[in-house]
């Protein structure tokens, strides 16, 4: 018996090569689902990105608000603060309030709203301060 060789590789062409194919077929198929579906997810984490990024924007807007909010109002107290202490010293503790303030460097134009001072003697106080500082000795101004 002979086999003709030939006849059986292109019998086995005729059946293995549509398998083949659709297998392949299917495969790419398959492919083409796996990166729709990877894409959709992509594209709802970009999105779940995007609102927790605005999110945070959010809160950072409103801890600006907070944060400039509390400056205003510790200025505030700071402000009450001193002025009731310049009322507990009485008129000529005033002036050694100011000398107080002067040294944590608080401005004359504060000082004046706060010890309720004029510029004249907020400026003669500021001389005082300044000149005291020059020679190393600070001396208090005489009460009264």
């Amino acid at each position: 018996m002979h086999i003709d060789w030939l006849s059986v590789l292109v019998a086995l062409d005729l059946i293995y090569f549509p398998v083949i194919a659709a297998w392949a077929a299917w495969q790419v198929l398959r492919l083409r689902g796996e990166r729709e579906q990877a894409k959709q997810q992509g594209n709802l984490l970009q999105s779940q990105v995007d609102a927790l990024r605005q999110s945070v924007n959010e809160v950072r807007q409103r801890d600006a608000e907070l944060e400039e909010r509390f400056d205003t109002l510790y200025s505030r107290l700071r402000e009450r603060l001193d002025s009731q202490e310049l009322r507990a010293q009485g008129t000529g503790g005033a002036h050694v309030q100011a000398l107080k303030l002067l040294e944590r460097g608080i401005p004359a134009e504060e000082l004046m709203t706060v010890c309720g001072l004029s510029r004249g003697e907020v400026d003669l106080l500021k001389a005082l301060h300044e000149a005291g500082d020059g020679n190393g000795e600070h001396q208090d101004p005489p009460v009264g």
